[in-house]
Order: structure tokens, then sequence, then C-alpha cells
């Protein structure tokens, strides 16, 4: 059964915005404004010998016109599956959001790069879901997801390669616009917006503070989570650095020759050296118990459930 928990209307209708008039030029707003559908399902048999461990896998659906944005992963056809749940809809540029997550990758397995992400060495499905949803004006997130805060952390809120997916929205933008002379499918605001929303949420601070939000949301009692501050400036100082070493490593995989599964276990083996130790500081920063119910995992096991997650 399918929990619908968003009070937006579920479909597809899309939507024509008459033309506007530019200050230099006439140009016609071609607008394809749809609504898309962000779905999650449990990924617990991923997990063998972990039955406490809950990992969503989320993937995005737009109905009119039909694109199975599938984020490497189960997709359109585990929609009203009893693993399966719709997590909101939200309003977006079709024809942009099309064209960053890219026409070859649509349904397709994880060995397929989809939004600028390879699947388990740039990020995972929650990663290139919240790059989608940046694209659009409300700018949600899959927080809600099972398993959102160790993804985080992991590889940030939109994977690893910020800079390499803001190439990537301002060159389809550049060509869809250049498809039709004097029209404008993507314009300059909603370009501007999307970067805005992406350079919020990257910084070690924003990434803490979506972790810490969803985590007081996990809790079963709702108490304040009390951070030392120690031990926070030492966390936080830790995670920057973690950033920076990802972010290095990430482009000696993509520089380098190493490709496939082989790319995958090269980055496993670089979160076992230098992220198991962060996670570690972090239970010790909001606590045993805050940590258990909320993220699940112990630290040792982190790289190999991470390994799993599409």
């Amino acid at each position: 059964m399918v929990d619908y928990v968003s009070s937006r209307p579920p479909g597809g209708e899309t939507a024509m915005i008459r033309p506007t008039k530019n200050s230099e030029r006439q140009a016609d707003k071609e607008s394809t404004m749809t609504t898309m559908t962000v779905y999650a399902a449990r990924s617990d048999n991923y997990f063998s010998g972990m039955p406490e461990l809950h990992v969503d896998h989320v993937w995005l659906h737009s109905a009119n016109p039909f694109h199975n944005w599938n984020c490497f992963g189960r997709g359109v056809s585990s929609i009203g599956a009893p693993s399966s749940r719709r997590l909101f809809s939200v309003s977006g540029n079709v024809e942009w959001l099309a064209a960053v997550y890219g026409s070859r990758s649509e349904g397709q397995g994880s060995e397929q790069p989809a939004a600028g992400i390879v699947n388990n060495v740039g990020g995972v499905c929650q990663n290139v879901a919240n790059r989608l949803l940046a694209m659009t004006e409300d700018n949600p997130d899959v927080s809600s997801a099972d398993g959102n805060p160790l993804v985080v952390l992991a590889f940030g809120k939109y994977g690893i390669d910020v800079p390499g997916f803001k190439r990537l929205l301002r060159e389809t933008a550049r060509e869809l616009n250049a498809r039709k002379e004097g029209t404008v499918v993507v314009s300059d605001e909603e370009l501007d917006r999307t970067i805005r929303n992406v350079d919020k949420g990257r910084s070690a601070e924003a990434e803490i503070k979506s972790v810490l939000d969803n985590l007081k949301a996990s809790v079963p009692v709702q108490e304040p989570i009390r951070l030392d501050p120690e031990k926070k400036e030492a966390f936080l100082s830790a995670y920057s650095d973690f950033q920076k070493k990802r972010s290095a490593k990430h482009s000696e995989i993509e520089a380098g020759e190493t490709k496939g599964r082989d790319a995958k276990k090269e980055m496993q083996s670089f979160l076992w050296q230098e992220f198991v130790p962060v996670v570690r500081l972090f239970r010790d920063l909001v606590g045993k118990d805050v940590y258990d119910s909320g993220v699940q995992v112990l630290p040792n096991s982190v790289a190999k459930v991470l390994s799993a997650i599409q």
C-alpha cells in the first residue's frame, strides 16, 4: 500500500506560461512545467545480517510527459508495491530535468551515470534525487528517506562533485535555449536560483544541520539533541577535512583508468579509511542513543552499507 503524505495533488498536468518580453529581445518562455512525484522503497534485503537496518532507495516519476528517473535502481515498476511509498510531489521544468538526468540513463541500472553521478563513486540514489529537486522552485529534499543521515555524511547532499553538477546545469540550460532562436526554455532566474539552492546546501555546516534535523525527527523521544561545543568544533573540523579528501579522491578516480566495479571498490576502500573515523566522531558528538536510533549503522559497517545502496 502506498502511503500518500503530501498535500499536493498527484498527477502530471503540463502548464504553458504566456510569452514574456525581454528588454533586449522578444522571447517566448517555453515552459514545460510538470508535476513529478518522489517515491521511496525499503532496501532491507541489501543488508543480510543487519535486520534492524532500514535504508530507502528513492526515485522520481513524471506522468505527463512520462519520465522514469529511477536513480540507479527500481523505478516506476515499483509504484504501488508493498515496500514503496510516496514521499511528496513537486513541480519542475521537465525538459531541463530530463536533460540534466540524461535521456540514456532513464530506467537504466547502476552502471549508467545519472544527473552527473556515477553510482557509489560520486553519490547514490538519494544524491541524484536531491540534484533534481534543487532545480525546482520549492527546493525540497529527500531527508525524510531512511538512511539519509548516512548518505549526506558520506557523499554530501548533492553528491561529491558539486562544481561538475553546476557545470552540467549551465551547459544543459545553454543547449536547450540554443535549440530555438528567441525561445527561453531555462530562464536566467531559474538557473541562478538552482545554483543558489545547491551552494546553500553544500557547506559542512549546512550538511551537518541537515543530518541533525533528520536525527531529531528520528528520535522516539522528542528531546533536544545537546551538543558539546568542543566536540562539535572538533567534528566540524574533521568533517571539513573529509569533504576535501573525498573531493580529491573522486577527482582522482574520474581522471584515472579505474572504472565500473573497480572504481566503486576504490571509493569503498577510501570510505573505510577516511569516513569511518568521522562517523565515530559523529556518534560521540550526538550520543550513542541518538546515533543508534537515527543512523542504525555501527561505524565499522558504514562503508559496506553505502556500497550496497542503489
